[in-house]
């Protein structure tokens, strides 16, 4: 892997959702000089991190509703937890919270971190493509305007 490559991840267990929108998003993500990496269970997240351990993840966009696959229940503390070790990977980390159930409590929560946007589902693809592009221009040393 190229450490030099930038990347945006797809956190979401919605396989719907995930095949609707990752070719858009990895279409604009190429556009821009950086790679979509996917993940739609939990117990994809260790191999990912190994395998983006030292790579310059740019932008997470994230589900905090996360079920799981096995019992359909929604998994304690999911995407929290998965926030947090988000930013324990990298710390600057850009991330869309993109969930149709946040709770005030998780709200709440969420303002306690830096680099966050709030998307609610349904939410059109354009807008999530908008975010993907302003982050990697932002990168560049442009402004977000999100």
């Amino acid at each position: 892997m190229n450490t030099d490559e930038k990347w945006v991840l797809l956190i979401d267990d919605d396989a719907t959702l995930v095949c609707a929108t990752a070719d858009l998003i990895d279409e604009a993500c190429k556009e821009l000089g950086a790679s979509l990496r996917v993940c739609t269970s939990t117990h994809e997240m260790p191999a990912m991190y190994k395998e983006l351990h030292n790579a310059d993840v740019l932008l997470a966009i994230l589900d905090l509703w996360l079920l799981d696959k096995q019992t359909n229940e929604p998994q304690q503390d999911g995407g929290m937890k998965i926030l947090r070790e988000l930013r324990h990977h990298w710390p600057n980390c850009y991330v869309v919270v993109h969930s149709a159930h946040l709770t005030a409590e998780a709200e709440t929560q969420l303002k306690h971190y830096n680099n966050i946007a709030i998307v609610k589902k349904p939410a059109p693809t354009f807008v999530l493509t908008d975010i993907i592009k302003q982050i990697i221009e932002a990168s560049a040393g442009a402004a977000i305007t999100v």
